[in-house]
């Protein structure tokens, strides 16, 4: 019955109400998890590593250089980290465990005439990254995520036969994360070489920045580490959903016979900033007569933090519902039907066209009609009556319908025999349109 909004499947979520007793019931939830990856990659050592790649380029001929013996000796034997660099870029970024939290508090209640359930959740998450930057800068660089959810649902119950809800939603996400996505630095990780360049050389007393190894010219010569810690990302996403709704039994029309109405609103907005700096990338010339190095600044960068001002969306959605259903039984025949009526309208703000802009809307029409005999045979006819506004005026609705047929053969009285075999069962026959 929910033609156009149909052919991708239908969610409902219906939160928790209230209870009629003498005393709130107030329950308190707080866990604390760690997180881990199920597998990690191995990696060879240095050593291994440049005599495997010497091995590659004299079988393939490509005429790459290969790495010297004093290369290899000089590594095994650690003479200079600087000049001779053994780095595990994986240890260098990445954490083995994160730890996160989560609470949530709720109070249920109520009276015969007022019900109330009142829920608060508190999540917090951490990412796998080593929080590196807090060595070299005054800011962190990890994932650190917190997620607030509140919702609270009152119902007045005006009489035994008609009842109002408030209900109120809010979610919030605040979210601080690296600079770089964690795509791109695991990727750096696994493709930065181990053996061509340290994390970081010593800083000079008269500079204020750090002297990275690395450059930013090809992928195998990203500095992990320095793209990790070079700066930070904040985003805030908020959601606000309340929604009033009344339903009403109309018995004194006829028995069986309810209404309802509902009206929603729901308010999204994300915002998302970006602050950082472009690091300063160093290469060692090595003096072999004398055992040292001098550096060359390769990459000139800045050491003052970037400030970048990223998307800024704000939704807004409005939604209308009005329902008529009737149910009843007369002997060995049942009965229901159902109509409803239903108008979504959302507008964003953050467009930059007048044609995106302009509000989307769908309103329709459904039902919903069923007869059942003896509890054995069953009909059953929906259809859904739908338009958008994004079609033309001659094509903006179309017809959705749908019928079944059921039988259970199991509720027969000649199937008494069999049922402590086959206790139920039902042939049934359905055929429909749904449209997207």
């Amino acid at each position: 019955m929910y033609g156009t909004r149909g052919a991708n499947g239908v969610m409902i979520i219906k939160t928790k109400s209230g209870l009629d007793t003498e005393r709130p019931i107030i329950g308190l939830r707080v866990e604390a998890n760690i997180s881990m990856p199920t597998q990690v990659p191995k990696f060879v050592d240095a050593i291994t590593y440049m005599k495997m790649f010497n091995e590659s380029v004299r079988n393939q001929g490509t005429g790459d250089s290969l790495y010297s013996d004093e290369k290899i000796l000089g590594t095994q034997f650690g003479l200079n980290p600087y000049v001779f660099p053994n780095v595990d870029w994986y240890d260098e970024v990445f954490k083995d465990i994160a730890f996160n939290q989560r609470a949530n508090l709720n109070i249920r209640g109520g009276t015969s005439k007022i019900t109330y359930f009142m829920n608060i959740n508190v999540n917090h998450e951490t990412g796998m990254l080593k929080n590196r930057s807090k060595e070299f800068f005054s800011y962190g660089n990890n994932i650190n995520l917190m997620r607030y959810a509140f919702q609270n649902n009152i119902d007045f119950h005006l009489s035994p036969k008609a009842k109002i809800g408030l209900h109120l939603n809010v979610q919030l996400n605040d979210q601080k994360s690296p600079y770089e996505t964690s795509n791109f630095l695991y990727s750096a990780v696994m493709s930065s070489n181990p053996v061509q360049y340290p994390v970081y050389y010593p800083q000079s007393p008269d500079e204020s920045w750090v002297r990275w190894g690395g450059n930013t010219q090809a992928q195998n010569m990203l500095n992990p580490v320095a793209r990790l810690t070079r700066g930070y990302r904040d985003t805030f996403e908020s959601t606000v959903l309340a929604n009033v709704d009344y339903s009403q039994k109309l018995d004194f029309i006829t028995q069986g016979l309810d209404a309802r109405v509902l009206v929603s609103t729901t308010r999204s907005s994300y915002s998302d900033l970006t602050r950082a700096i472009n690091p300063y990338y160093y290469q060692a010339n090595y003096d072999k007569t004398n055992n040292s190095y001098t550096l060359t600044n390769i990459v000139e960068g800045e050491e003052y933090l970037s400030y970048n001002q990223g998307a800024k969306n704000i939704n807004t959605t409005n939604y209308i519902e009005a329902a008529v259903s009737y149910g009843r039984t007369f002997g060995a025949h049942a009965t229901s039907g159902m109509l409803v009526y239903t108008r979504r309208e959302e507008k964003r703000s953050s467009e930059k066209t007048l044609q995106q802009s302009l509000p989307r809307r769908n309103q329709g029409i459904a039902g919903r009609f069923t007869y059942a005999y003896d509890s054995r045979y069953f009909a059953e006819f929906n259809f859904g009556y739908n338009g958008s506004e994004r079609f033309a005026a001659h094509e903006r609705y179309g017809f959705f319908p749908s019928f079944g047929l059921g039988y259970i053969i199991s509720n027969e009285d000649f199937w008494i025999p069999l049922r402590n075999t086959v206790d139920k069962l039902k042939f049934k026959l359905t055929y429909g349109l749904v449209g997207n």
